[in-house]
C-alpha cells in the first residue's frame, strides 16, 4: 500500500528493475511501479517515475530550465560555484520522499511540500486550511478578505501518476504582493484556494533553474533574470482546460475561466470548447500538450455549447 502527495492511496505491485538508465547515469536495482499506475498516463508523460528518493541516496540534481539540461551527480559541492549568492530553501523530509519547505505568506508562515511534479502550479493553499486557521481569530480573516480578488465556484483539475482528476469546488482567488519560499522572494503572485492540497509546484521552474543539493539538504534557486521572481497578473488570466465528458462530440477540451481574467474579458466562458490553436485543430489532448510550449502568445479558437465561435489572442502562461 502506498500513497501520493494528494493523499490518494492504493495497493500496487512494485518490481525491482536490475538496471535503468537516465542519460548516461545507470541505476541498479531500482524499485519500479507498474500495472495500473503506469497505465494511467497522458500522451506518454508520467509524473513521479523518478522520485525524490534518489536524493535520499546522496544524488544531487540540477534542473536547468534555461538550457533544458538535467545534471545528476554524487559529488559533494559539485554545484558550489553556481550556488554562491543564490536564494536557498532548506528542506526536511516527511517520510522518505516528501521534501518540506517553509513559505512566508501575508497570512503567516506555512510548512508545505515542494513538489516539482505538480505541473504548472505555483502555490496551493486550501480554503479548508484557511478556514481552520481563522475560525478562532475573526480579525485575521479581515486580512484574508483584503487579499481576496474574488470568491468563485471553479473546477479543480490535476494530472499525476494516478491519472487526471477533476472536482468542482468553491474557493478564493488571492493576490499576494510577496511570498518567500524560505529565502526566495516571489512577487505579484495570484493563487487559488480551490485545490485540496498544500504545496509549492513546478511553475517556479519557468522562472528559475533549481539545484537540489542533497548533502546540504537544500534547494538552490537560480532565477533566469538574475534576481528575484515577479509573476504578474498575466498568469492569473490564463485559461485552464479539462477533458470533455465521454461521448461529448462538440470537442475534447473545455475551458475553465475565472471572472476578471483576460480570457473572461475577451468573452471566453467556462464550458466553451477549445477547437483550434494557431489554426491547428485540437482533436485530442495530446495535440494541445505537444503545442503547449511552442509560442508565448497564440491565437485560440473556442466554440460555445450553442455553436458560436470565439477567436482570441492569449498568452500561454499557465
Amino acid at each position: 500500500m502506498f500513497g501520493d502527495i494528494n493523499k490518494r492511496s492504493r495497493n500496487q505491485i512494485i518490481y525491482q528493475f536490475p538496471t535503468i538508465k537516465m542519460g548516461n547515469l545507470q541505476i541498479d536495482n531500482y524499485p519500479m511501479i507498474v500495472e495500473n499506475a503506469m497505465s494511467e498516463f497522458i500522451c506518454n508523460r508520467f509524473d513521479g517515475v523518478i522520485g525524490f528518493n534518489l536524493v535520499g541516496k546522496g544524488l544531487s540534481f540540477k534542473l536547468d530550465t534555461k538550457d533544458s539540461l538535467l545534471i545528476v551527480t554524487d559529488r559533494k559541492k559539485f554545484f558550489a560555484e553556481e550556488e554562491k549568492g543564490q536564494p536557498t530553501a532548506k528542506y526536511k523530509m516527511k517520510r522518505t520522499y516528501c521534501p518540506l519547505v517553509y513559505v512566508e505568506t501575508p497570512v503567516g508562515w506555512i510548512e508545505t511540500v515542494f513538489d516539482t511534479g505538480a505541473m504548472n502550479r505555483w502555490f496551493d493553499l486550501p480554503q479548508e486550511l484557511l478556514d481552520y486557521w481563522f475560525q478562532k481569530n475573526p480579525k485575521k480573516r479581515k486580512l484574508l478578505d483584503d487579499l481576496t480578488i474574488q470568491t468563485d465556484t471553479t473546477i479543480n483539475t490535476g494530472v499525476g501518476i494516478y491519472g487526471l482528476s477533476t472536482d468542482t469546488v468553491v474557493g478564493r482567488f488571492l493576490h499576494f504582493p510577496t511570498i518567500k519560499i524560505d529565502k526566495l522572494p516571489v512577487n505579484d503572485l495570484y493563487i487559488t484556494t480551490a485545490h485540496p492540497t498544500m504545496r509549492v509546484g513546478s511553475a517556479v521552474l519557468k522562472h528559475a533553474s533549481l539545484i537540489i543539493d542533497a548533502p546540504r539538504k537544500q534547494f538552490v534557486f537560480v532565477p533566469h533574470n538574475g534576481q528575484d521572481i515577479t509573476v504578474g497578473n498575466s498568469e492569473a488570466g490564463s485559461v485552464s482546460l479539462i477533458p470533455s465528458e465521454v461521448g461529448d462530440t462538440l470537442g475534447v477540451l473545455k475551458a475553465v475561466i475565472r471572472k476578471e481574467s483576460t480570457a473572461y474579458q475577451k468573452g471566453i466562458r467556462t464550458g466553451d470548447y477549445l477547437v483550434e490553436v494557431n489554426g491547428i485543430p485540437i482533436k485530442d489532448i495530446c495535440t494541445y500538450m505537444l503545442m503547449e510550449r511552442k509560442d508565448e502568445e497564440s491565437l485560440f479558437k473556442f466554440r460555445s455549447p450553442k455553436g458560436i465561435d470565439k477567436i482570441v489572442r492569449l498568452k500561454r502562461t499557465n
